[in-house]
């Protein structure tokens, strides 16, 4: 049996930005692979932030070409958008709301439709082990149960590619890596899921 590498959700080359005299990212390459837990790792001021803003189509990139989900993030914005799902680093769970009420929420945001949009948080608060809390005010939830509450909030749209997360939790990163101070020294761990 012959196993062919997957297709790419992402691919850049030559991705760069500058703000200014500032150069952060400089000539970037990187392909990820459907189906994959990829990280961008590296210190401070290395660009990892810079990057996931203009793969999730929130800033321009000043040079380079970029696949999201194969579409052109600076030409086909909405297409991007329309097949990822971005969790930040800090939580955009609403306190105010029950964790049903909060999916229920990103499920009207992404146009569902009422029935769909609580279907989706059912699933959501399964997968996520969260059925048990889903009646209760975010506010009274664990770090660890708000940080599983935002993420699956990341995923009520069925992105194709995959959520994008800026500082993910320990549990979600793959393997690893060591990583230089250059801003061009980029160390993605990835590993393969099922």
């Amino acid at each position: 049996m012959t196993i062919s590498p997957a297709e790419p959700t992402i691919v850049a080359t030559g991705l760069r930005k500058s703000y200014g005299d500032q150069l952060v990212l400089d000539g970037i390459d990187l392909s990820v692979p459907k189906g994959t837990i990829f990280s961008l790792l590296g210190p401070n001021g290395a660009g990892k932030t810079t990057a996931v803003k203009i793969l999730s189509t929130l800033i321009r990139a000043d040079g380079g070409k970029i696949l999201v989900a194969g579409h052109d993030p600076a030409s086909d914005p909405d297409a991007v958008r329309a097949a990822i799902g971005v969790t930040g680093q800090f939580s955009a769970v609403d306190n105010l709301l029950t964790g049903e009420e909060n999916l229920v929420l990103m499920g009207d945001l992404h146009h569902l439709g009422r029935r769909r949009s609580r279907l989706r948080a059912g699933q959501l608060l399964d997968q996520f082990g969260l059925v048990n809390a889903g009646k209760k005010v975010a506010a009274t939830y664990s770090g660890g149960m708000r940080r599983r509450l935002d993420l699956a909030m990341g995923l009520v749209g069925q992105p194709r590619g995959f959520p994008w997360m800026s500082r993910p939790p320990a549990w979600t990163r793959g393997p690893a890596a060591t990583c230089g101070r250059s801003s061009a020294s980029w160390c993605p761990a990835a590993s393969r899921f099922s």
